[in-house]
C-alpha cells in the first residue's frame, strides 16, 4: 500500500498505481483508481500528474478502440509536461514508447515510427 512518495501527492501516487494496474491488465483496479482520482477535484494537480493522467486516458481509449480520442489524449499529455522542470524529462521515453505502440495498433505506422525514433 503506497501512500507516500517524496515530493508527490496522493493523486500522483494513484495515477502511477493506475498505470501499473493498466499495464498488468487489471482493468477493474485501473477503473477504480481513475474514479478515485476524478473524485479528488479539490487537490491541486501537479504537472507530472496531469501528464500521466492524460497518457493513461489515452491508453484506456486505445484499448477500447477509440483511437482518435487516444491520440488527442497523448497530444494533450505532452503539452502538460512542465518544460521548465528538467526532472520531468525522465518520463519522455515511456511516453514515446506507449504513444508509438498505440499508433501502430491504430494502423498509423508512419507516425508510430517517427514517435518511436524519439525513444
Amino acid at each position: 500500500n503506497i501512500t507516500y512518495l517524496p515530493y508527490r501527492n496522493i493523486t500522483d501516487i494513484y495515477v502511477l498505481k493506475a498505470l501499473c494496474f493498466f499495464k498488468l491488465g487489471e482493468s477493474f483496479k485501473t477503473t477504480d483508481l481513475v474514479n478515485r482520482i476524478e473524485s479528488m477535484g479539490s487537490l491541486k494537480p501537479t504537472y507530472n500528474y496531469i501528464f500521466l493522467y492524460c497518457m493513461l486516458k489515452g491508453l484506456i481509449y486505445a484499448e477500447k478502440g477509440q483511437f482518435d480520442l487516444a491520440v488527442n489524449s497523448f497530444e494533450n499529455a505532452i503539452c502538460k509536461l512542465d518544460t521548465a522542470n528538467k526532472s520531468s524529462n525522465f518520463m519522455l521515453p515511456m511516453y514515446y514508447l506507449e504513444y508509438g505502440q498505440m499508433l501502430f495498433k491504430a494502423n498509423n505506422k508512419k507516425l508510430g515510427e517517427e514517435i518511436l525514433k524519439k525513444v
